[in-house]
C-alpha cells in the first residue's frame, strides 16, 4: 500500500473574505506558532495591549469551540509517536484506511493509542503553546474545549485560565448544556474562581423576540449550574450613526446584545443583576458530594449518568446531589485521600467518586492516583491493559477513598 499526506482542505469559518484560509497544523508547535505571530501578533503589534489586568483594554485571548473536524497526521508524527507510545506506527498505516492488522484487536489497541496521542499533541502543541505566546504580552485564555475536537475536553479546558461552556437561547437552537456542566466540572476541580459561557447563542429564527425580561429564568439556571461569567453571544463592535438602527450585526445569528435594541435604555437594572450575581458567584468555593471519573482515552466528552439529571433538554437541573467530574489525568496529578474524602489542590473535596464501568483501564491509572485502600482494590479487580474507549455515561463502582 502506498501512503500520501495532504492538506484536508479545513478552511476558517465563519469568516469574512479577507480572513478565510486554511486551518493551522493543530499537532504542531512550530506551526501554531507561525500562525500566532501571522495573525494575532499583527493584531498585537498596531494595538499594544496594555500590561495590567486593571487598566482596560486587550488582557485575554480565547479558543473558540472546535467545530473543524480532526486531523490525524503532521510532520513529526511517527517519532511522536514513538516516543509518547513506546513502538513504531507505520507498520498499522492501514488500520487508518479501515484495514485490519494482526486482529481486530490488536488494531483497535493501535487506534486507542493513536487517539491519546493525539490528544496530547493538541493540548501541548495548540492550547498550552497559545497559552504560553499569550503570557509574553500579559494575556490571559479562555477555552471552549468541546464539539467534535479530537482531544478529551476535560484536560484541553484545564489549560485555561477560564473554562468556557455555550448555552442556546432556549427554543432558539442546539442543546449545548453539557458543555455548561463540563466548564463548571473544570473550574471546581482545578479551582479557577471564573467559570464563563457563550451565552444565549441563537439561530435566525430567534429573530429580535429575546429581551431581559423573557431571558431572566435561562439566566438563573446558568447561575444555578455554576457559571459566573456571561459572555453575551453577540455584543457587536457597533461604530455606526445613531440613525442607523439597529446597527451592525452578527448576521442573522445570536441574540442581538446592542445599543440598537429598542429596549436598550432600560436594560441597566438587568445589567447591575448579572454583574452582581457574577461577582458573589466568584467567592468562596464550591461544594458537591460527588465525583465522576471520566473513562481514559480520547476523544471524550462527560455527560452525566442517567437519573443525574432531571429538568429540560435545554435547562437541565441537577437532581438531589451536586457532582462534578474529572479526568484520569488529573486523577492521577493532583488528587489525594483526606479524612476520608476525596481532596484537590484548589481546596474542593468530595466524599464519593463514581468510576466508569470499563472492562480495561491503564496500569498508570492504577498505580498512579493519590487514593488508597479500597480504593485501589476496586480498581485492581479490573484488567490492566487499554480497550477502545467508552461512552462515559455508563457508571458501575462506587469508591470510598480511605484517609
Amino acid at each position: 500500500m502506498r501512503f500520501v499526506v495532504r492538506n484536508n482542505g479545513a478552511v476558517t469559518r465563519p469568516a469574512p473574505v479577507p480572513g478565510l484560509g486554511f486551518e493551522c497544523d493543530k499537532f504542531s508547535r512550530e506551526a501554531f506558532k507561525a500562525h500566532f505571530e501571522a495573525y494575532s501578533g499583527k493584531l498585537i503589534s498596531k494595538s499594544q495591549p496594555r500590561k495590567s489586568a486593571t487598566a482596560g483594554g486587550w488582557t485575554m485571548i480565547h479558543i473558540d469551540s472546535w467545530e473543524m473536524g480532526a486531523q490525524n497526521w503532521t510532520q513529526n508524527l511517527r517519532q511522536e509517536f514513538r516516543r509518547r507510545r513506546g513502538y513504531d506506527l507505520l507498520p498499522y498505516y492501514p488500520v487508518y484506511a479501515g484495514r485490519i492488522v494482526g486482529s481486530p484487536q490488536e488494531s483497535e489497541r493501535f487506534l486507542w493509542d493513536l487517539r491519546p496521542t493525539s490528544s496530547e499533541l493538541i493540548v501541548e502543541n495548540h492550547a498550552e503553546k497559545f497559552k504560553e505566546l499569550g503570557r509574553q504580552h500579559g494575556f490571559t485564555l479562555s477555552i471552549e474545549p468541546y464539539d467534535m475536537n479530537p482531544a478529551a475536553d476535560f484536560d484541553l479546558g484545564a489549560v485555561a485560565d477560564v473554562p468556557m461552556g455555550e448555552f442556546w437561547s432556549d427554543g432558539f437552537g442546539f442543546n449545548s448544556a453539557f458543555s455548561v456542566i463540563e466548564a463548571t466540572c473544570i473550574g471546581h476541580v482545578l479551582g479557577r474562581p471564573v467559570i464563563a459561557a457563550e451565552s444565549f447563542t441563537a439561530l435566525p429564527q430567534e429573530a429580535w423576540k429575546k429581551y431581559p425580561g423573557n431571558m431572566k429564568d435561562q439566566t438563573d439556571w446558568a447561575f444555578c449550574q455554576g457559571l459566573n461569567r456571561l459572555i453575551f453571544y453577540t455584543f457587536v463592535h457597533n461604530p455606526l450613526d445613531e440613525r442607523l438602527k439597529p446597527g451592525m450585526t452578527m448576521g442573522p445569528y445570536s441574540v442581538h446584545w446592542d445599543r440598537g435594541q429598542t429596549w436598550w435604555s432600560m436594560v441597566r437594572p438587568y445589567h447591575d443583576y448579572v454583574a452582581r450575581c457574577q461577582f458573589m458567584l466568584t467567592q468562596g468555593r464550591p461544594v458537591a458530594d460527588i465525583l465522576y471519573l471520566t473513562p481514559e482515552g480520547a476523544p471524550l466528552v462527560f455527560r452525566p449518568a442517567p437519573g443525574a439529571m432531571d429538568g429540560t433538554d435545554f435547562l437541565p437541573d441537577k437532581r438531589q446531589h451536586a457532582f462534578d467530574s474529572c479526568s484520569p489525568a488529573a486523577l492521577i496529578r493532583l488528587v489525594r485521600a483526606e479524612k476520608g474524602k476525596i481532596v484537590f489542590p484548589g481546596g474542593v473535596s468530595y466524599r464519593l467518586m463514581v468510576l466508569p464501568a470499563m472492562e480495561a483501564v491503564t496500569a498508570e491509572l492504577l498505580a498512579g492516583n493519590g487514593l488508597n485502600g479500597s480504593s485501589k482494590a476496586s480498581l485492581g479487580r479490573q484488567t490492566a491493559s487499554p480497550s477502545p474507549p467508552t461512552a462515559s455515561t455508563n457508571r458501575a463502582i462506587l469508591c470510598f477513598p480511605q484517609g
